[in-house]
């Protein structure tokens, strides 16, 4: 692990906001621009052994491990509701090109994407998921982080979702991108919003707070200053409305709050009868939607 210094403006002075003890590390808040970020952070193995086959799937396999997703695979329908309505929000800007995604996971918005008519290309660290996504979805999805990736191509839209809060260099990352990007090209993302109400709420104990996981914590005034730093301007930030399925918040309930379990597993049983187990419904997670266009000076 090391010291971290402010990923915007460089500043090394900083206020301690929470401290952890495994791994032994703060998250800190710039004294000079406000950015949080986790410092010290973890080394380049520490950080990719976290993605594993077992970071994408049923937490069963250890209930101490709250990392990561309930089953991603099983989640499909779910993600790929999600991915269509974030599409019809790039077709906006432009409505045929091709699309990159750093962080592509499985490649559930690659697959939507390319039935949509885009040429697609992602790039993830996770050798469960590029295995799935080039077996199951017949995706171009290259094993490498993107700091190694070469290309001659240009882009028309980068795309990270829930990804940047998980790099060690984000600044770097998108001046990367940038330099990718076709004249007037787009980069669309997600990522939590330290700011949002449901961050307020919870405080110091908000479900974001993931020191193995997420390095850097944005709200709108630091993303726009982190874009704006690395070539980018027109942004547009909004709130990124999630979808859960009733079988989803149920199982989450029931993991999360154990002595609920007898309640809860007759409700599933209904809910599979009443044929309402998938049915989504909106919820607002604290996350936020963000695009930004390709400065042209």
């Amino acid at each position: 692990m090391h010291q971290t210094k402010c990923n915007n403006c460089e500043s090394e002075k900083f206020t301690v906001y929470l401290s952890f003890d495994k791994p032994p590390s703060q998250i800190v808040s710039c004294q000079n621009c406000g950015l949080m970020y986790l410092t010290p952070q973890p080394k380049k193995d520490d950080r990719e052994n976290v993605y594993n086959e077992f970071y994408f799937k049923r937490e069963s396999s250890n209930k101490k491990n709250i990392s990561g997703y309930r089953s991603y695979q099983e989640d499909q329908y779910i993600h790929n509701f999600y991915f269509l309505r974030l599409l019809k929000k790039i077709k906006r800007y432009i409505r045929k090109g091709s699309i990159f995604e750093i962080g592509s996971a499985m490649g559930f918005f690659l697959d939507k994407a390319s039935k949509e008519g885009f040429d697609v290309e992602g790039i993830e660290i996770s050798k469960y998921c590029v295995d799935f996504g080039k077996k199951e979805l017949n995706l171009n999805i290259q094993r490498s982080d993107f700091s190694n990736y070469k290309t001659n191509k240009k882009i028309d839209v980068v795309a990270m979702f829930q990804t940047i809060e998980h790099l060690p260099d984000p600044k770097s990352t998108l001046k990367k991108a940038n330099s990718i990007l076709e004249k007037g090209g787009i980069i669309i993302m997600t990522t939590p919003n330290q700011k949002s109400l449901i961050s307020k709420l919870f405080g110091k104990k908000w479900f974001e707070y993931k020191p193995t996981e997420h390095l850097f914590y944005y709200n709108p005034q630091s993303m726009t200053q982190l874009l704006k730093l690395s070539g980018f301007d027109k942004v547009k930030i909004t709130r990124d409305l999630h979808y859960l399925s009733i079988e989803y918040i149920l199982e989450r309930v029931r993991y999360y709050i154990p002595l609920f379990s007898i309640l809860i597993r007759p409700l599933e049983k209904v809910a599979v009868l009443a044929q309402i187990n998938k049915k989504l419904i909106p919820f607002d997670k604290g996350s936020m939607l963000i695009i930004a266009q390709k400065n042209e000076k």
